[in-house]
């Protein structure tokens, strides 16, 4: 205005305004817990603490979406380009899960890999689908970034696999690579296992639920697994060859 006043026009739809209303409270009582934690009470808060409490804040997808905004400069698009691709990591998730779940039920009941076992099998990861209809409410879209977690934890497992099969003249017979060619493929896989390994080991170690540690507890019961799984199969292949 002339005079000198400033207004600022409240363009926020009354949806957007109760979601903004409800994060805003979410932060000021993590902040207050935090000033009233053991050694806490009297320590002026920093900037940087307000920004991480901020941060720790569940996102819904339009505001996931909206990180895209400055990549792509047209709120629109950003949000187009968010959902093809949550869209498309549910498909070929899906799709793998359903063949390894195939794969797996025919292993453990010691069939072929096809016919009706298979296809039982493939089903059983299919009841993923129900997830929405079981995780309600505002916060069913973030489900996404739950499996999303979930399967970057897991992928280090995925490629440990392949590299041993990588090596395993049993398995790859004459297409087992040699040479400088089976070297470069040792590295590469390597490097991506040192990578996703590391960053799988501390997001699960710091995983947890109601004050329940579930992220080191699900990898401690893994690995035992793992260990569990791996000796058995070793009685069970020196059982066989004794057999022959």
């Amino acid at each position: 205005h002339e005079d000198g006043l400033v207004t600022i026009a409240d363009t926020l739809a009354d949806k957007d305004r109760m979601v903004m209303e409800r994060k805003r409270s979410d932060l000021l009582t993590m902040l207050e817990d935090r000033s009233q934690a053991p050694g806490m009470r009297g320590v002026l808060l920093t900037q940087s603490e307000v920004a991480v409490a901020s941060m720790l804040i569940p996102r819904d997808t339009r505001e996931l979406a909206a990180s895209l905004e400055s990549l792509f400069g047209n709120a629109v698009v950003a949000h187009k380009i968010f959902g093809v691709g949550v869209l498309a990591m549910a498909l070929s998730t899906i799709s793998i899960l359903m063949l390894v779940s195939g794969f797996a039920v025919c292993e453990a009941l010691g069939v072929e890999r096809h016919g009706i076992p298979f296809r039982a099998g493939m089903f059983c990861a299919s009841t993923g689908v129900l997830w929405p209809f079981v995780w309600t409410g505002d916060s069913r879209a973030y489900l996404a970034v739950v499996i999303g977690t979930i399967g970057y934890t897991l992928l280090p497992v995925a490629l440990i696999t392949f590299l041993f099969m990588l090596n395993s003249p049993r398995l790859l017979r004459t297409e087992l690579p040699t040479g400088k060619t089976r070297w470069l493929w040792n590295v590469l896989m390597g490097v991506a296992i040192s990578i996703t390994g590391t960053a799988s080991v501390w997001t699960a170690w710091h995983l947890s639920i109601v004050n329940f540690p579930i992220g080191p507890v699900a990898l401690i019961s893994f690995l035992v697994l793992v260990l569990l799984g791996h000796v058995f199969h070793q009685r069970n292949y020196r059982r066989v060859a004794s057999l022959k």
